[in-house]
């Protein structure tokens, strides 16, 4: 996760849990100077694999 106010990695934090519940996805936080629409404060990056080998 990219994020543009590093102090509120707890506020953050929090809902990433709430929403991914007990089995959350590996993270990882980092603080960045803006992203491409300024009026956003956070930009989530992920992957999926569907179905299995």
């Amino acid at each position: 996760m990219f994020l543009t106010y590093i102090d509120q990695q707890d506020a953050i934090s929090a809902v990433h849990a709430r929403h991914f519940g007990v089995l959350r996805p590996a993270a990882a936080m980092v603080g960045v100077a803006a992203l491409c629409r300024r009026e956003r404060m956070v930009e989530i990056e992920a992957e999926t694999v569907i179905g299995t080998t």
